[in-house]
């Protein structure tokens, strides 16, 4: 980007940018963690203070010499709004200027550096790490590649923000219904500046987190929400309404040489009363030293918490994962660079994992994992086809390692999923129905819902976000089924307690298909995140002849990001062109077979009617899985011909 001068500073609001240490430190010292294009763009943003920059050129600053979607730019100012506690629709710091681009509206001041022989804040973990320290803190060589985010990578995981959003402080005032026997395990903070120091604070949240969804009497918040940078984890009171927990645990995590130490808290969310305190002191060299201090605190939650342990809980919580030091720092490292949507390195990480240790479950879960989100979108070097082996070998893997687990049989039904292999989802999920496992698990749901099995989905959808309040693809799919299944109401609701928890988020753009199906306008239609000829069509429904030609263009564009098809798939059945969003679903399904799930809404009941998405339906093998598994609603046999007349308005 455009080069910021090093000597400088920029303050705002008690922030300070340092372009030379790429760091954004809070008004309270700590540093604000943003991703690379993020940082860039926010330093482009307050070198231009005050001036309306334009997307093609916020785009070649921050993306020289790349060819990129508008999307990034505003993933990366989504990123700033969630970091900084900025709402976009009564914004402090970053502007929308309706197609124009984005102004910073703060008062930014430049300030010097340090002068020699003052104390210059702390630097940021490099990339290298210091002679002695693990191989796996080193970046592996071959990590050289790009790998753009798959369709269904989870919301990047970023740690706690500097500062709450304005979104999560509108929490209703009124108290809430806490779940019974539940806790929130917050993101440990680190007091050091080493890469270990994250890696050992993130790795003991995983592992507490992970050693107690193991207790059966426990309601353990996911780790997406406790991390989500929309939760004030400052606020006490703000996580209890916001994640409706009875008791919270916080800690933080001091890396010194060979040793560190921990500090944790637990605490009742109600009445903050103390419910437990311990500190540590681990020997990092010695992991089994580790895993007795993660076990210990596990046990001694699990027994403040819960009334009684079984033995299967106390072999849940007792776990030694691997007997190899590095296999275990790889697989922080590797989980840490999934979290942050670098798969690539999360790929490289996960691969030397299983290598060093090919009997450690956590990492044969992660590596299968990985390479089943990459199915969609492979590696350089690397296809589908390859990713997809790997994913089942290593589900397989896991299955023969622990058979009475369902993570295994899930890995395997994720991978088939997203492979677009019905049948051997359908074998997987009558496994795991066979072994008596609940199926509670977001990509099942999805695979569910878009064979329009909404009836079968909700309750476990409504389950999984109990658990994962702040998940915004739990919540959006479940707006979807709601809707589908002739409940809009329940999906208003759940729409507008994600809009006050998360500010901008996904569902926006689940509610503009909805709106479109209700025959309302869309609205804050500037504030989607969707392409600006996308937005002109929308300020332009009232011009049905314009949408038209803006649509066939689209179609027509070659370029066009076929991410968008489904939405404007929609967008041509509401205005009633049934050929162009034939075309626009056709493309869409091919591109991914699982947007078939966006099928059952109300804005497509008239094309459902029609011989088109009969062909689609047909074409990817969806009658044949309804014959197996049994017809939904929304569709019945008629003979030799298929009739989808389900109408959800009609059937309240």
């Amino acid at each position: 980007m455009e080069p910021t001068s090093p000597s400088m500073q920029y303050g705002f609001a008690g922030y300070c940018l340092e372009p030379a240490t790429r760091r954004l430190l809070a008004p309270d010292g700590s540093v604000v963690a943003l991703n690379d294009r993020a940082f860039d763009t926010l330093a482009c943003l307050l070198a231009h203070a005050g001036q309306t920059l334009g997307k093609d050129f916020l785009l070649a600053q921050v993306w020289p010499n790349e060819v990129v979607e508008e999307n990034n730019l505003n993933q990366a100012i989504l990123a700033l709004r969630k970091a900084l506690g900025d709402d976009s629709r009564n914004p402090r710091f970053i502007r929308t200027i309706t197609r124009r681009g984005f102004c910073f509206v703060a008062q930014v001041e430049e300030l010097p550096l340090p002068a020699p022989g003052e104390t210059p804040s702390p630097a940021l973990p490099q990339p290298l790490a210091p002679a002695g320290r693990p191989a796996w803190l080193l970046p592996a060589a071959a990590v050289v590649l790009l790998a753009l985010g798959a369709l269904l990578l989870w919301l990047a995981s970023q740690p706690e923000p500097a500062a709450p959003p304005a979104a999560v402080a509108r929490v209703a005032a009124e108290d809430v219904e806490l779940l019974p026997d539940s806790v929130a395990i917050l993101p440990f903070r680190s007091l050091g500046y080493e890469p270990l120091d994250e890696l050992m604070s993130s790795g003991l949240h995983a592992e507490i987190i992970s050693r107690l969804s193991n207790v059966r009497g426990l309601r353990v918040i996911g780790r997406e929400s406790v991390l989500n940078p929309a939760l004030d984890t400052s606020n006490l009171d703000s996580v209890r309404r916001t994640l409706r927990v009875e008791s919270v645990m916080s800690g933080t995590v001091l890396q010194t040489e060979d040793r560190a130490r921990i500090n944790l808290e637990l605490v009742d969310s109600s009445s903050q009363i103390t419910l437990w305190t311990e500190s540590y002191e681990i020997d990092t060299r010695n992991l089994n030293d580790i895993f007795v201090v993660q076990g210990d605190i596990a046990l001694h939650v699990a027994t403040t918490l819960a009334s009684t342990l079984d033995r299967g809980d106390l072999e849940g919580i007792n776990l030694q994962p691997t007997r190899s030091r590095d296999a275990y720092g790889y697989q922080l490292a590797s989980r840490q660079a999934f979290e942050t949507q670098d798969t690539a390195r999360a790929w490289e990480l996960g691969k030397l994992a299983v290598e060093l240790d090919p009997d450690y479950l956590d990492a044969i879960y992660n590596f299968s994992h990985i390479n089943a989100v990459l199915i969609s979108q492979p590696l350089p070097l690397m296809d589908a086809d390859r990713h997809l082996q790997l994913a089942l070998e290593l589900a397989d893997r896991y299955i023969a390692l622990a058979p009475d687990r369902p993570q295994g049989y899930t890995l395997r039904g994720t991978a088939l999923n997203i492979a677009g292999s019905w049948r051997a989802v359908l074998a997987e999920l009558e496994r795991i129905a066979d072994k008596g496992f609940r199926i509670e698990d977001l990509r099942f749901s999805s695979f569910l819902l878009s064979l329009g099995k909404f009836d079968m989905v909700i309750p476990s959808l409504e389950r999984q976000l109990e658990l994962n309040p702040l998940n915004p693809y739990t919540r959006g799919f479940l707006m979807i089924a709601h809707e589908a299944a002739g409940d809009p109401q329940r999906a208003r609701e759940i729409h507008a307690t994600g809009d006050e928890l998360l500010g901008q988020w996904w569902g926006d753009e689940v509610q503009l298909v909805l709106s479109l199906g209700r025959h309302e306008s869309p609205r804050d239609i500037d504030e989607l995140l969707v392409s600006d000829s996308f937005k002109r069509m929308l300020h332009n429904l009232h011009d049905k002849p314009l949408v038209r030609r803006l649509l066939q263009a689209r179609l027509a564009d070659e370029s066009s990001n076929r991410l968008e098809w489904i939405y404007l798939s929609a967008l041509a059945a509401s205005i009633g062109d049934e050929e162009l969003a034939t075309r626009f679903l056709h493309g869409a399904v091919a591109n991914g077979w699982i947007t078939l799930l966006w099928a059952w809404l109300p804005v497509f009941d008239e094309l459902r009617a029609s011989d088109g998405f009969r062909a689609i339906i047909e074409e990817f093998g969806v009658t044949e899985y309804w014959n197996h598994l049994g017809w939904p609603e929304a569709c019945e046999p008629d003979r030799e011909l298929m009739r989808c007349s389900w109408q959800a308005y009609t059937a309240l």
